[in-house]
């Protein structure tokens, strides 16, 4: 059985080749053109407002303020005081805090930024130094001078981070 199909072998078919077409003349402007020089547009800078007074006061939470993902932490911002020396404080960019086995209610503080959650707390865009944990009425303290994760355990009452 022989289908008949639309296509057809080109080298079957004999096609005479054009020759190439001529070149056409290229007008040359007799003076050269003025060239008019480019405006660069006015860049005004962008206005940056405060916060409203009630929420100027709140501590930076996690997503709100916080350095995102791939984003330097904010450098410290110090008012100097005249005659006393100015320490800048290093800002880290994040410290993941884990109940182990826990589901309870965990309260982390860190210079002024607060975290919490349930099990574990993710504190971002804080002061390196101590910590505050808390797990209901057990309380405790852990130095964090570098983003990491820090482990919490809770056994009979007592709260240990490391």
């Amino acid at each position: 059985c022989h289908r008949s199909s639309s296509w057809s072998n080109p080298a079957a078919t004999p096609v005479a080749a054009a020759p190439p077409a001529a070149p056409s003349p290229i007008d040359v402007p007799a003076a050269p053109a003025e060239v008019t020089p480019e405006v660069t547009p006015e860049v005004t800078p962008e206005v940056v407002r405060p916060p409203p007074p009630g929420l100027a006061s709140l501590p930076r939470t996690r997503g709100i303020g916080a350095p995102g993902p791939g984003e330097p932490a904010a450098p410290a911002v110090v008012a100097p005081v005249a005659g006393l020396p100015v320490t800048v404080v290093e800002r880290l960019r994040s410290a993941k805090f884990v109940l182990a086995d826990r589901t309870d209610r965990l309260d982390v503080v860190c210079g002024d930024v607060r975290a919490s959650g349930s099990g574990n707390a993710l504190v971002q865009g804080f002061p390196a130094g101590t910590c505050a944990v808390s797990v209901g009425d057990a309380r405790t303290e852990v130095s964090v001078q570098e983003p990491r994760k820090v482990d919490c355990t809770l056994t009979d009452g007592t709260l240990a981070c490391r």
